[in-house]
């Protein structure tokens, strides 16, 4: 349920679009280890969206 709310949020915020299956996880992580500090505030990140939502196939969540 919490990575629902964080797609739909993302969705919301920025007008991107997340799977639950593949991106939705990937940039949840992505947004983790921001938080945690393991990824140095202010470094460049690129997060490579690479179109596939395949996980919208199943539209139950």
């Amino acid at each position: 349920q919490e990575l629902i709310e964080f797609i739909q949020l993302v969705e919301t915020e920025t007008n991107l679009k997340l799977d639950p299956v593949y991106t939705g996880k990937a940039f949840y992580a992505l947004v983790d280890l921001m938080k945690s500090g393991k990824i140095d505030k202010g470094s460049r990140v690129l997060f490579l969206h690479t179109g596939g939502l395949q996980g919208f196939r199943n539209e139950s969540f």
